[in-house]
This record gives structure tokens, C-alpha cells and sequence, in this order.
């Protein structure tokens, strides 16, 4: 007797808030894939298709993982980006320019 194997919707649940939180809607497509293949697991599962059962739930990791890691380089992307802005505005601000 098999096991029926992780859905990783807990998963997919993070990527898709991490997703909206970092990137705005394009980081939560990730983690709207990831759902959609997590819930497929248990749909197989339940009617005997073990083999696509499996790849749903790699698909399903595969897919968060993805999105968490998009979500986590965009935000660390977003945080260089608001360091250099200012730092660039406290360089322009600080000099006295006479025409």
C-alpha cells in the first residue's frame, strides 16, 4: 500500500501571500500554479492515478519553491533599490549647486 504524497499546500499558500506581498501580482502566479497542482494530488490520489498523484506533488513543491525564491529576490532587489535612491537624494541634497 502506497502513501498518499504531500500536497504542499501549506507551501504553495506562502508563495502566493510572499508572491502579493514582494512582487504584486506577478510573484503570485507561482504560487497560484503551486495551489492548483497541490489540490490536483488529492483529486488523483482519490481516484487511482498514483503516478500523476506523485508528479502533481512535485509540481506543486517545484512551483513554491519558485515562487518563494522569485518573492525573496525581489524583495531583496526592492531594498538595493531603495538604499541607492537614497543615498542618491541624500548626495544631491547635501551639495549647494550656484548657476
Amino acid at each position: 500500500a502506497q502513501e498518499c504524497p504531500e500536497n504542499h499546500l501549506t507551501k504553495a499558500i506562502i508563495s502566493t501571500v510572499m508572491g502579493v506581498l514582494c512582487c504584486g501580482i506577478i510573484g503570485s502566479i507561482f504560487g497560484i500554479i503551486s495551489i492548483v497542482s497541490a489540490n490536483n494530488v488529492d483529486k488523483f490520489w482519490r481516484t487511482g492515478n498514483y503516478d500523476e498523484a506523485h508528479r502533481q506533488s512535485k509540481k506543486a513543491n517545484t512551483w513554491a519553491n519558485i515562487g518563494i525564491i522569485v518573492s525573496i529576490v525581489a524583495f531583496v532587489l526592492a531594498i538595493i533599490y531603495g538604499i541607492c535612491v537614497g543615498l542618491f537624494a541624500a548626495s544631491v541634497g547635501s551639495n549647494d549647486f550656484y548657476y
